[in-house]
């Protein structure tokens, strides 16, 4: 079932966007967000660290937008996360706010 979640960093750092769970997979089906901030980087992750993209620097009201991917049943996502692991951003400078919509 496709579920989403609002995606709010209020600073730099690492932020956990949706939690793992034991056993489950993720995919990443949609995704929205925008740099609250100049110069922001940002970088996706799993919850274990492993890196999902290279990190991305980009300006202030500037949108990344990963559009519909596939059916809302399917499993075909821009990610595909391993089971018990979950999505986190991390940045460096700047914090993001936008929306992921994803199955699990």
């Amino acid at each position: 079932m496709l579920a989403s979640k609002p995606i709010i960093q209020a600073a730099p750092g690492t932020t956990v966007v949706i939690a793992g769970i034991p056993g489950r997979p993720l995919y990443v089906k949609r995704l929205c967000l925008t740099a609250s901030t100049a110069a922001t980087t940002l970088q996706f992750q799993d919850t274990a660290g492993n890196n999902l993209t290279g990190v991305m620097t980009f300006s202030a009201g500037q949108p990344f937008v990963l559009p519909d991917r596939g059916e809302a049943s399917s499993q075909d996502g821009w990610f595909e996360i391993g089971a018990g692991n979950g999505l986190q951003i991390v940045s460096v400078t700047g914090s993001v706010n936008g929306v992921v919509q994803y199955i699990q």
